[in-house]
C-alpha cells in the first residue's frame, strides 16, 4: 500500500520541528506545532556595519530616491523592461505593472462588465467579456498548475527577496539614527514563511522626523526593485548568444 505524499509531508514536518526544538531549545518558539518563529535583538548589531556603508550619502538624496521609487512601483509600474513582453488584458507590456494599477484595472473592468449585462444576451457573450476585461490570476499548486522544481525555485526567490526588504528597512532606520529592536523569521508548514525587522518607529520618529519614517517604509519595496533590475539584468545576458555557451 502506498503512502500519500501529503502524510510523507505531515510527517516530515512534525520531524523538522523535533528536531529544530532539540537543537536549538528555548531560541525558537514553536506554536501548535504548524509554525515556529525565532526572534534575536542582536540584528541591530550585524546591520551596523552595512547602514555605515551609506553614512556619507546625504539623508535628503536618499528619502528623494527610496521614496520615489516606491511610489513609482506603487502607483504605476515596476521600472523593470522585461526581455519577452507579456499580455495584460489584450496588450503587450514591457514593463511589470503596479499592485494599485492592477487593483484599477480590475475595479473598472467590473464597472464595465456591470453596466453592459443588459447588452449580453448568452452566457458565453459574458465569459469572453470577462475573459478579455479581468487581469486572469492563477494559483500556484504544486504538481498541479506548477512543477514542483519550478515552485521550489520560487519559494527560494522569495526568500531571497523578503531577506533583502526587511534588511534594508533596518539599514535605513539606522541610517537616519533610528533603532532596531529585534529581527527574527518565521516558518511553517515548509511553505508559509518571512522574516521581519522591528524598528523603533517611535525613536526614529524623534531623531528623523516623517521623512525618517518615509524613508525607512519606503526601503524594502526599493531594495527589491533593485534586485528585480539586477535579475532582469541576468536575464537580458542569458538571452545574448555569444554568452549562452559559458552560462
Amino acid at each position: 500500500m502506498s503512502i500519500s505524499p501529503l502524510i510523507w509531508f505531515v510527517v516530515a514536518w512534525f520531524i523538522f520541528v523535533g528536531l529544530v526544538k532539540l537543537a536549538f531549545r528555548d531560541k525558537v518558539k514553536v506554536y501548535y506545532y504548524v509554525a515556529m518563529m525565532a526572534r534575536s535583538s542582536g540584528v541591530e548589531g550585524f546591520l551596523r556595519p552595512l547602514a555605515n556603508l551609506i553614512s556619507g550619502v546625504p539623508s535628503v538624496l536618499i528619502f528623494i530616491v527610496v521614496v520615489a521609487f516606491f511610489v513609482v512601483a506603487m502607483v504605476y509600474a515596476i521600472p523593470v523592461l522585461i526581455p519577452m513582453p507579456f499580455q495584460v488584458l489584450g496588450y503587450l507590456v514591457g514593463l511589470v505593472p503596479s499592485f494599485i494599477r492592477m487593483l484599477g484595472i480590475n475595479l473598472a473592468a467590473t464597472v464595465s462588465v456591470l453596466m453592459s449585462l443588459h447588452t449580453i444576451t448568452t452566457q458565453q457573450a459574458a465569459t469572453q467579456l470577462v475573459e478579455n476585461r479581468f487581469t486572469p490570476a492563477t494559483p500556484l499548486i504544486p504538481g498541479v498548475t506548477i512543477s514542483v522544481n519550478i515552485f521550489l525555485i520560487i519559494l527560494i526567490a522569495i526568500g531571497i527577496s523578503i531577506l533583502i526588504h526587511e534588511v534594508s528597512h533596518g539599514i535605513i532606520a539606522l541610517r537616519y539614527g533610528g533603532r532596531i529592536k529585534s529581527g527574527g523569521a518565521f516558518l511553517s508548514l515548509f511553505i508559509l514563511y518571512g522574516g521581519f525587522v522591528e524598528v523603533d518607529e517611535s525613536d526614529l520618529r524623534k531623531k528623523a522626523g516623517l521623512r525618517g519614517v518615509l524613508a525607512m517604509l519606503s526601503a524594502g519595496v526599493f531594495s527589491n526593485m533593485v534586485l528585480s533590475i539586477i535579475a532582469v539584468g541576468l536575464m537580458y545576458l542569458a538571452l545574448i548568444p555569444v554568452l549562452q555557451p559559458y552560462l
